[in-house]
């Protein structure tokens, strides 16, 4: 009778554990750029960086510092330079990182971490991507209608939008980063700006 029990509790014990799979996402220092400079994770996924015989790392950064490409840390993540590293991201949220030494040349990029989650909604956010990228203007943000605002990469606006599909022709060629909200959720991308 207590084997009974105790093979009863076991099985409960066992049916209430969530089993979720994490990826890990290989993010390369190549020459003077992240390849690629924008990651979308899912909270518990791990990052392996490589800096591919360079000379770079992962510094952990605030957007102020971001924007004007310096490796100044806030105490999160900072890899060793030159050394292959691997670290897991819990908490969702947007993670600025750039290179300690090449991030005056704009060696930079973003982690994007979306919360764990099995909802309708939160896998519909996770599908807000903006495309062409690199664009000639018109750029589709995905499936949802949301408002963005539109800024270079000193921080400076360029407009404010809304939308499934907005039209940047107008802007000089370069890098912008997108400021996407939909309902209370804000996210931020990078995206390239060309001629035709």
């Amino acid at each position: 009778m207590i084997r009974i029990g105790l093979v009863i509790g076991f099985v409960c014990a066992c049916m209430s554990i969530q089993i979720s799979a994490q990826t890990t996402h290989l993010i390369r220092g190549v020459d003077f750029a992240y390849l690629p400079d924008t990651a979308y994770l899912t909270a518990g996924d791990s990052i392996h960086f490589d800096p591919t015989g360079g000379l770079h790392n992962m510094t952990q950064t605030e957007l102020p510092a971001w924007l004007i490409n310096q490796a100044i840390s806030n105490g999160g993540f900072d890899t060793a330079i030159g050394v292959d590293t691997t670290f897991v991201i819990d908490t969702a949220g947007t993670y600025y990182f750039v290179c300690l030494p090449h991030g005056y040349v704009g060696m930079k990029g973003v982690l994007i971490v979306a919360p764990l989650s099995t909802s309708i909604e939160e896998a519909r956010i996770n599908e807000l991507r903006s495309y062409p990228d690199p664009t000639t203007g018109l750029l589709n943000i995905g499936p949802q209608y949301v408002r963005l605002k539109v800024f270079d990469l000193m921080g400076n606006p360029h407009g404010v939008f809304t939308g499934r599909q907005i039209d940047i022709s107008g802007l000089k060629d370069g890098f912008y980063l997108l400021r996407i909200k939909t309902g209370e959720r804000t996210f931020v991308e990078r995206i390239q700006k060309i001629s035709n």
